[in-house]
This record gives structure tokens, C-alpha cells and sequence, in this order.
């Protein structure tokens, strides 16, 4: 459903990062597939086990800011994250039209800002392989307030 929007009357525009304006593919296998199959790799436990913990682990922390940090995960598989998810950057991409959203918005009058749950590690991942920080005028991470948005 088409809307129209008066960009002159908004002063700052929000937008998610991960399934907003990149897509989700990157996250998605490393976290289904990768994360798995590399910890059976290196302990020698059944990948399904493996699955099951995690998730259960995940069920815990739902909603909270320890879901989305890297130096939890690390700590719980005992593994380096952020080495192991820098061998699947090449999946980091935008969503369809969000580079021209950006385009867009860039010469109006308006404030244009990510607030993620994503570590700043990851987000520098992130940047390292897509151009989104000169594309927007500011990343927040809830990271740096210590709570989930």
C-alpha cells in the first residue's frame, strides 16, 4: 500500500540494521548453520547437541541484550565469534532499495541514524564490507547503553 510522506516535516529518520537494511542471509547461516557445524568441528560433539543447548540458551536471553553479544557467545561455544563470522562476510549485503533509500534521504534535511542491537564488533564487520557509514549520519549500538531496544 503506497503512502505519502512530507520528508520536510521530519527532523531524524531511525532505521534498524540487520533485516532492515542489510539483509538477514549472513546472520541466518552463521547462526543456523556455521556456528554449529564449526564448534562440532573443534570438540568433536554431535552438531545437533550442539543446536540444542544454544537454543536453549537462547531462550533465556530472549529480549535481552546478552541475545545479541558476541563476547557471550564467544564465552559460551569457546570460540573466537567474530574470527569465525569474518569467513562469511562475503554474504554481507543490502536489502533490495535500501542503498536507494538511503540515496534518497541523503540530500534532504534530515538526520539519518541506526540504532541496532548488533555488537559493535559485528557492526564494524558489517561496515568493513558494505559502504553504510557514509550513507547515514550516525550508529547507535545498544551495546553502548548496556540494554536492548
Amino acid at each position: 500500500m503506497p503512502f505519502d510522506v512530507d520528508w520536510q516535516t521530519i527532523d531524524d529518520v531511525l532505521l534498524d540494521m540487520d533485516g532492515t537494511l542489510l539483509d538477514l542471509h549472513y546472520d541466518a547461516t552463521f547462526w543456523l548453520k556455521n556456528v554449529h557445524a564449526l564448534v562440532s568441528n573443534l570438540t568433536g560433539e554431535p552438531e545437533h547437541k550442539i543446536r540444542e543447548r544454544f537454543h536453549q540458551e537462547l531462550q533465556k536471553h530472549e529480549g535481552t541484550l546478552v541475545w545479541y553479544c558476541t563476547t557471550y557467545w564467544a564465552s559460551f561455544f569457546g570460540i573466537d565469534i567474530i574470527e569465525a563470522k569474518k569467513r562469511l562476510t562475503h554474504l554481507i549485503r543490502f536489502r533490495p532499495y535500501a542503498q536507494q533509500f538511503l540515496d534518497a534521504l541523503k540530500p534532504l534535511p534530515i538526520r539519518t541514524l541506526i540504532a541496532t542491537n548488533a555488537h559493535p564488533d559485528v557492526i564494524q564487520l558489517k561496515l568493513d564490507e558494505v559502504p553504510l557509514a557514509a550513507m547515514v549520519d550516525g550508529i547507535v549500538s545498544s551495546h553502548q547503553y548496556g540494554v536492548a531496544k
